[in-house]
């Protein structure tokens, strides 16, 4: 099964997220728009995985977080990756790097169990879109550095990261909660 640890964003701030997607849409963008309901922060992609060690997956995570205080992040800014643009994407503030902090433990965990280290810097966002054309792209920059950078859409306090589970369908991706490790501190 292919599976993602990740952090569920709050209802509010995805209707919030879902209204700028609406705005975004009206520059008729050759896009594949993230569903409301799949929103969400990715801390550590794990890919195909046989189901025989979501056991010890799940413990080397519970073991790594211990300690580990509940932390408040913002969601704020918008931007797109690549060069040409292939992501929508919106991003998160972490003033204190506690997310950073829970990103390393989580992969420095799962080290021990064959999962690679990520090469690539953690760049916490939530993905609003893939763009499939560079179709007024233009247009969507000067939208997004104009109008929607620094909208901050709202805080929350991190208390849980979840193990999902990616089920690949022509119609897009159906993400399922396989577990979940409370964030409670000492």
């Amino acid at each position: 099964m292919r599976l993602f640890w990740a952090i569920e964003i709050p209802d509010e701030i995805k209707s919030k997220l879902a209204s700028v997607q609406e705005e975004l849409k009206k520059l008729d963008l050759h896009a594949k728009w993230v569903e409301k309901q799949n929103m969400h922060l990715t801390v550590k992609f794990l890919g195909e995985t046989d189901a025989s060690v979501v056991t010890d997956i799940k413990n080397s995570v519970l073991s790594a977080l211990e300690g580990t205080s509940p932390f408040q992040i913002s969601v704020s800014g918008f931007g797109t990756f690549g060069n040409p643009a292939r992501v929508i994407w919106s991003g998160i503030r972490d003033d204190d790097k506690k997310l950073f902090e829970l990103h390393s433990k989580v992969d420095r965990a799962l080290l021990s169990l064959g999962f690679e280290a990520e090469k690539r810097a953690f760049y916490p966002h939530l993905t609003l879109a893939r763009l499939k054309s560079q179709r007024n792209v233009k247009l969507l920059r000067n939208k997004l550095a104009n109008e929607i950078a620094d909208s901050i859409l709202g805080s929350f306090t991190v208390k849980d990261i979840k193990l999902f589970k990616s089920t690949l369908t022509p119609k897009g991706a159906i993400y399922e909660p396989v577990d979940l490790i409370e964030i409670k501190g000492n």
